[in-house]
């Protein structure tokens, strides 16, 4: 081999070395470049879903409380309610106040007690009924309360957790104050949210990459927990760390209005990192923390295996999509499935058990309701019985559409006056209602009246257009019945609205058969 062709072969492999030196360089450069951009956005995004999670939890506690204050608001603004506090020594008045009092606890999620108390706090109605007539707070805290709860007239005041004196849970204690036009107070309406239920709800919550993370919300302005998750013994305990008095200061006094603040510090135990969401509606704050290695554990991997697995993720990525795709068609159609099924399962259940026309339970549904009645001498049962007279002549006089409306405004207007009870369509023109009674309530004088009622609206005259004024009529009969409640309480009812003939108002036909 010639010098000169020697001389040109170690160019090129020297250039050839040059640029594969040069191009690994540049591909070092590009890879470190690209984890550090990676490692800044993948940090960036780790703490974002930090303050997204804690957002997420703060928005959880504010709505609950919120749509809690709310139905608190509209329980306090109805006319049972109002009418109760301006005349509390009227017994029915307080009776009606309860049977209000029952149906919105049950609009509470994680309830322990929905009441209503004169303005010293004597209990007047309480959905848990046991604490009726006792006092809700001693001497003492009686002014504290009354003050609170003048500070906040027209709106709720939200005690935070406190202990429960009734059943000694912790609770997050509302109230609302009552006032009359001329601003005298009342009475107050009080609400105890189970504090471990909204705990629980915030523990729900998935935090992915951040399983060991941890909250605490606390009251700024009384320096107090409202949770702690790594102790939730402290809830409504004083604030003693040094930072989150600081915190609590911060806030207080305005020194920190930000909505979000994300933050690193430093411990023996470690390095930790956190965000915090000011409520500055209820003076709250929620911080959460995680430890630095878990919230930045996908920079450190990524530093270390970028490269590596950048086109197994692309192709796990594309692979996961296309397996995604096929799922949601299966699961579409598992879900039609399912929903078809739910439907037919429906009909079947309202045929079943239901009258079509009245939408009230029919006569099968009455004899297993029956079925699952056990006798007992504390909770008897009250039985009704409207027969709508002459039905037959009706249809005949009136044309069947007006036989079909009189018995579709029967059962409204049963289902309507008894809503703790139930209604059932028991043949052509006669509804049955039956009533659990509960620590001696409905009385009896209230029953016959709410089924006098009922009997005064029915027999209102109808007008029927092209036909002429419609004049219902019905036969009624209520007994009461403790033991040996079966199908036979039909054939009583009968016999007596038989015996007796065409109700009149005033005069309902009453039979106590309680032993």
């Amino acid at each position: 081999m010639s010098k000169l062709n020697r001389k040109k072969k170690d160019l090129s492999f020297n250039f050839l070395n040059r640029f594969m030196i040069i191009q690994f360089v540049l591909m070092l450069l590009l890879s470190l470049g690209v984890t550090w951009q990676v490692s800044k956005s993948a940090k960036e995004s780790a703490t974002e879903q930090l303050t997204a999670i804690a957002n997420e939890r703060a928005f959880i506690v504010s709505d609950f409380v919120e749509n809690a204050e709310s139905k608190m608001r509209l329980f306090a603004s109805t006319p049972e309610v109002q009418e109760m506090m301006a005349n509390q020594n009227l017994d029915l008045k307080v009776i009606d106040a309860q049977h209000c009092t029952d149906r919105f606890a049950k609009e509470f999620e994680g309830l322990e007690s929905l009441y209503t108390t004169s303005w010293k706090t004597k209990i007047l109605t309480d959905s848990s009924v046991s604490g009726v007539g006792k006092e809700l707070v001693t001497d003492e805290e009686l002014a504290a309360l009354q003050a609170d709860v003048m500070d906040h007239k027209g709106g709720v005041y939200n005690a935070g957790i406190v202990v429960s004196p009734t059943s000694g849970h912790k609770v997050m204690a509302l109230y609302y104050g009552v006032f009359s036009d001329s601003g005298k107070p009342l009475g107050i309406v009080g609400l105890s949210l189970d504090a471990d239920n909204i705990m629980q709800k915030l523990n729900d919550i998935k935090a992915n990459g951040l399983e060991h993370s941890t909250y605490t919300m606390m009251d700024v302005k009384k320096a107090t927990y409202v949770f702690d998750q790594d102790d939730p013994n402290n809830a409504g305990k004083p604030v003693v760390l040094p930072d989150l008095i600081r915190t609590c200061d911060e806030y207080n006094t305005g020194k920190n209005t930000e909505l979000t603040t994300n933050y690193e510090y430093d411990l023996p135990m470690g390095a930790f990192v956190g965000a915090s969401v000011w409520l500055p509606e209820r003076n709250w704050v929620l911080m959460m923390n995680d430890s630095r290695s878990e919230v930045y554990k996908l920079v450190n991997v990524m530093r270390t295996f970028l490269g590596i697995f950048s086109a197994l993720i692309l192709i796990l990525m594309l692979l996961f999509a296309y397996l995604n795709k096929k799922q949601e068609k299966v699961n579409m159609k598992l879900v039609a499935s399912v929903e078809r099924m739910n439907q037919a399962k429906h009909s079947l259940n309202s045929a079943m058990f239901n009258d079509v026309l009245t939408e009230v339970g029919n006569r099968v549904k009455l004899t297993i309701s029956l079925s699952d009645i056990h006798d007992g001498m504390t909770n008897p049962y009250y039985f009704a019985l409207f027969n709508l007279a002459d039905f037959s002549n009706i249809n005949t006089a009136f044309g069947s559409d007006t036989g079909d409306e009189m018995l579709v405004r029967t059962a409204r207007a049963l289902m309507d006056a008894f809503p703790n009870g139930s209604v059932y369509r028991t043949g052509s023109d006669e509804f049955v209602v039956m009533i659990r009674s509960e620590n001696g309530a409905p009385r009896v004088d209230t029953m016959i009246a709410d089924v006098d009622n009922v009997l005064r609206n029915l027999s209102e005259p109808q007008k029927v257009d092209g036909v002429g004024t419609l004049y219902p009529k019905y036969k009624v009969a209520v007994i009461k019945k403790n033991t040996g409640i079966d199908a036979s309480v039909i054939t009583i009812l009968k016999e007596m609205t038989n015996a007796k003939g065409i109700a009149v108002a005033g005069m309902i036909d009453f039979s106590d058969l309680t032993e």
